[in-house]
């Protein structure tokens, strides 16, 4: 009894090895219809209360910020805090903000608080698939990538970041 627990054991320590080694293999070489792209790509999704709205890359004023994040998520609610405050610092950025949110009302108590949509040039989307996130390759909030006014990608981070670093990459 104590061989068969034993050899099970180890077949699933082998499985998790092999499980783990893949994982990291595709996360490092990446895939081409999944790895977060150079050039900003159209997006189409349903604005928060509004219809579908597609951001093409045609913005030339200033960078374009596409930012994933979740109205339960305290580290967004940080992170858009700091970019509210400091929104003179970078008046021509164009803002794309991506939620997973489904819920209207969960959405509505969160701009209560943190009132994205007040920035200029901004634009709240709300994913109903997974499109996006999959494409970015977001597992979860927040998550920014800074595209130039050629739409060539700058600058992106997954997870929180320092307050200053944030703001220095949006300037």
């Amino acid at each position: 009894m104590k061989t068969k627990s034993f050899k099970i054991s180890r077949i699933i320590i082998l499985l998790l090895v092999v499980c783990a080694i893949s994982v990291k293999v595709y996360t490092k070489t990446g895939n081409e219809d999944t790895a977060p792209k150079e050039m900003l790509p159209e997006i189409t999704a349903r604005q928060y209360m509004g219809d579908a709205y597609t951001v093409v890359n045609d913005y030339t004023k200033g960078k374009t910020v596409v930012l994933f994040f979740s109205p339960e998520c305290g580290i967004c609610e940080t992170e858009l805090n700091e970019i509210l405050k400091n929104r003179d610092s970078y008046p021509d950025n164009r803002w794309v903000f991506i939620s997973f949110a489904f819920m209207e009302d969960e959405m509505e108590y969160f701009l209560e608080n943190t009132p994205i949509d007040k920035l200029e040039n901004s634009v709240i989307l709300l994913e109903d698939s997974p499109k996006y996130h999959t494409l970015y390759q977001v597992v979860g909030p927040p998550a920014i990538f800074i595209y130039d006014k050629e739409g060539v990608l700058v600058n992106s981070n997954y997870g929180g970041m320092e307050s200053s670093v944030l703001v220095d990459w949006l300037k």
